[in-house]
C-alpha cells in the first residue's frame, strides 16, 4: 500500500518587476536525484532515446527565480520511480511532469507559488499571449518541479470529471516546446513511465494527448494531416492535438 501525504498550499506573497529572466543566467542548483538505494536504470543514451536530451527550460518566468537566479523546488514535489512510486490527489490536480536525467518522473501539483500574484481580473501570459481567466494565481510549475535544472520531455497531468481518467500531454514550455528533440514517441514512452509509477488516486488513466502546438512547425504540418486530429476548441478549431496509443491497459 502506497502511504499519503497531504500539504497545505503556500501563500502568496508580493514579488517585484514583471518580468522573463534567461534561463542561462541562473547557477546551478540542486535538482530531483535518484533515492538512496534504487537500482540503476536504462543507460543515459537509452534514456536519450526515450525521453529526449536533457535541456536547460527555455526561460523562466518573473516570480520562479530569486534575484540571484535561484530556483525554489515546490515542497510538493514527488520523483516517481518504479522503486518508489508518486500519489497523485485528485483534489490537487492538474500536475506538471518533467523526466529528469537520470530517467524519474518529477511531479509537482500546480500550487500557488509564494512570489508569484493573484489576477482577479484575469490576465494575458507575456510568454506565449494566452488568456487565462479571472481568479488565476502565479503557481509553481515545471521550472518548481526541476529547481531550474535541465530534464528531459515535460507535460502536463489533467483530471478529466467527466470520465475520471487521467490525460497525459506534452504542454511544457520549459522543456518541451518546439524542441525537435520532444517527439510523438518519446511522449508515448513518457506517458507508459508515468502509468506505471503513479498511483491515480482511484481514477484510470485517459487519453496521451500530443499538443500540435507544442511541436516544431514541421511536425505541427505532418500532424495537421493526421486522421487522429483532435480540437480541444472543436468550433474555433483551437488547441489541435493527436491521441497516442500507450500499449499500458488503460
Amino acid at each position: 500500500m502506497i502511504l499519503r501525504q497531504t500539504f497545505h498550499r503556500p501563500a502568496l506573497a508580493a514579488v517585484l518587476g514583471l518580468c522573463l529572466i534567461p534561463a542561462q543566467a541562473q547557477p546551478p542548483a540542486a535538482g530531483p536525484t535518484r533515492p538512496s538505494g534504487q537500482a540503476p536504470g536504462p543507460a543515459a543514451g537509452d534514456l536519450d532515446t526515450l525521453y529526449g536530451f536533457p535541456v536547460k527550460p527555455a526561460y523562466l518566468k518573473y516570480y520562479e527565480a530569486d534575484l540571484l537566479g535561484r530556483v525554489p523546488i515546490s515542497p510538493y514535489l514527488q520523483v516517481a520511480s518504479r522503486a518508489f512510486p508518486a500519489c497523485l490527489d485528485l483534489a490537487l490536480a492538474p500536475y506538471d511532469w518533467v523526466i529528469d536525467a537520470g530517467g524519474n518522473v518529477a511531479v509537482v501539483p500546480e500550487t500557488p507559488h509564494p512570489w508569484g500574484h493573484a489576477f482577479p481580473k484575469g490576465y494575458t501570459r507575456p510568454e506565449d499571449r494566452s488568456w487565462h481567466k479571472p481568479g488565476t494565481v502565479d503557481s509553481y510549475g515545471h521550472a518548481g518541479a526541476m529547481g531550474g535544472q535541465p530534464g528531459r520531455i515535460g507535460g502536463e497531468l489533467l483530471y478529466e470529471e467527466e470520465t475520471r481518467t487521467w490525460a497525459i500531454s506534452n504542454k511544457s514550455a520549459h522543456y518541451s516546446r518546439k524542441n525537435p528533440d520532444r517527439t510523438p514517441d518519446q511522449l508515448v514512452n513518457a506517458a507508459r513511465l508515468i502509468q506505471q509509477v503513479m498511483d491515480p488516486d482511484g481514477a484510470g488513466w485517459g487519453d496521451v494527448r500530443y499538443l500540435l502546438g507544442y511541436g516544431t512547425p514541421g511536425l505541427k504540418s505532418k500532424l495537421e494531416q493526421d486522421p487522429r486530429l483532435e480540437y480541444q476548441n472543436p468550433a474555433k478549431k483551437a488547441g489541435a492535438y493527436v491521441v497516442l496509443k500507450t500499449g499500458v491497459i488503460q
